[in-house]
């Protein structure tokens, strides 16, 4: 199933949009955003490990991502709701920031250690325009 993305209006859009990322480097973001968590969320919401504790609404995800022109690594912990999920949305409730540094290649992984590698190369293939209005404008 394909979710909508939502940020906590308080802490997590102005978190991120404050996170020092060029251009290339928020379109990174989103577009691992929109791949890894609208597209594919299911396989981290159905897996015990990802949960924060037993029949939480709320799972983590770590998002490791570059942000090629600066050449900086970031790695963001994200937690999310999924109360909503049977309407197709998801809340993103908390964001911070666990590392930066410099690395060739772009990851994602959740709580349980899954990768999945992708470089910035297929980064930039993921859908365009799939992020809504306020999320855009907000990044």
């Amino acid at each position: 199933m394909a979710y909508r993305l939502k940020f906590h209006e308080n802490n997590v859009a102005p978190y991120i949009f404050n996170l020092d990322l060029s251009r290339e480097g928020r379109v990174t973001l989103l577009s691992f955003l929109y791949s890894m968590l609208c597209e594919n969320a299911d396989r981290f919401r159905n897996d015990p490990e990802d949960r924060l504790a037993p029949d939480s609404n709320y799972f983590g995800v770590d998002l490791i991502f570059r942000d090629s022109t600066r050449k900086k690594i970031h790695d963001l912990r994200l937690i999310i709701n999924d109360a909503a999920a049977q309407y197709g949305i998801l809340r993103v409730d908390y964001a911070e920031g666990v590392y930066t540094g410099s690395v060739a290649l772009v990851f994602v992984k959740s709580q349980a250690n899954t990768l999945a590698r992708m470089t910035a190369g297929e980064c930039s293939r993921c859908p365009q325009g799939e992020v809504d209005a306020g999320t855009a404008s907000a990044l």
